[in-house]
């Protein structure tokens, strides 16, 4: 099969289309994020029940040049109250996976995501975008490539924390960080690691539920994404006051990058206590203590709509971080069109 033929798509399941792409993603980890990994899609299925598969793009000799890992997710949809035919909904996070330079080859992966989306009836791709500690997030020929194959792209924007040794990461910070770190740790705040799973699901999943008004699917997805972490990609901090969650913090690592996701705060936590403050800080030095060198710190409006988002984007930036832009892409379909009646039938009118 050579790029000529067009791109191949097979399911995560098939153990050869597994393993090929294992190898390929972890030769190109510098282009690569933890959501194109094989690891990531075995998580996902297992607290989502979504399908993944794979799209291939081979060079003339057969290797694979680029590819994407996409995941399918039926998402219920209603009508005037009433129940619909559930949409289907292809989503890309940090993919696709080409070499820098290969604009053909992204815009080979992305007809073959085309292809795969109009097999399945989607009504909607979402790219969540290439990895930001790639240095190719925004780049002109990307955002072109995707703009072709009928885009929209949304701005967006990280900051990217160099995880070196204490007192390097402590010169960056902004001197309300340094001011809050001191200040949550002096109030007594101490931030703990879950390392069980009862303790995952007591001390964080259940208090950040509630926090942010979760249903009970929610906990048992999370709960089954600790049992399918079977390579301990994800991290979970809970931050305590006289033994009582006050925050949370949850990460992934890939390639010694760690990222943000599921932070959270009680609403009834003392507002003189920055907890958030002192449990990044702790995660910054745990990730480095992993052999992590950068922390992404899961991106921003980098223009604030509300008061609320630019409160968001003042505390990202002030841990020192290098800012990056990241674009992120959303294609919306028509929905599916009624099938072909049958033979001898006529439409009503």
């Amino acid at each position: 099969m050579t790029a000529d033929a067009g791109p191949m798509t097979g399911a995560v399941t098939d153990l050869a289309v597994r393993d090929r792409w294992s190898a390929f993603v972890s030769a190109r980890s510098g282009d690569a994020g933890f959501l194109q990994t094989v690891a990531w899609a075995r998580i996902e299925a297992a607290a989502t029940g979504a399908a993944h598969r794979v799209i291939e793009v081979h060079d003339a000799g057969g290797e694979l040049r680029a590819g994407a890992l996409i995941s399918i997710r039926h998402v219920p949809r209603r009508l005037h109250g009433l129940p619909r035919s559930p949409d289907v909904v292809v989503t890309c996070g940090d993919g696709p996976v080409f070499a820098t330079g290969d604009i053909p080859g992204l815009r080979d992966v992305l007809d073959g995501i085309d292809a795969t989306a109009s097999s399945l009836g989607a009504t909607a791709i979402r790219m969540r975008g290439l990895p930001p500690a790639g240095g190719r997030s925004d780049a002109p020929e990307v955002l072109a490539a995707f703009a072709d194959m009928g885009y929209a792209p949304r701005r967006w924007a990280t900051a990217l924390v160099a995880l070196d040794g204490d007192a390097d990461m402590r010169a960056r910070l902004k001197p309300a960080a340094r001011k809050a770190v001191r200040k949550a740790g002096e109030a007594g705040v101490v931030v703990r690691r879950c390392e069980t799973r009862d303790e995952f699901l007591r001390r964080f999943v259940v208090p950040y539920s509630g926090w942010t008004a979760r249903d009970d699917a929610f906990i048992g997805e999370t709960v089954a994404m600790w049992d399918a972490d079977e390579d301990a990609a994800y991290h979970y901090f809970v931050a305590l006051l006289d033994e009582r969650p006050v925050a949370t913090l949850g990460t992934y690592r890939w390639s010694g990058v760690a990222t943000e996701i599921m932070s959270g705060r009680a609403p009834d936590a003392p507002r003189a206590v920055p907890a958030q403050d002192l449990i990044h800080w702790e995660a910054f030095r745990a990730h480095r203590d992993l052999g992590d060198r950068v922390f992404d710190l899961a991106g921003y409006n980098p223009e604030p709509a509300s008061d609320k988002e630019e409160g968001i984007r003042r505390f990202k930036l002030k841990w020192g971080g290098a800012e990056v832009s990241v674009a992120m892409f959303e294609q919306v379909r028509p929905h599916r069109r009624f099938p072909a009646l049958r033979p001898g039938l006529r439409r009503l009118r």
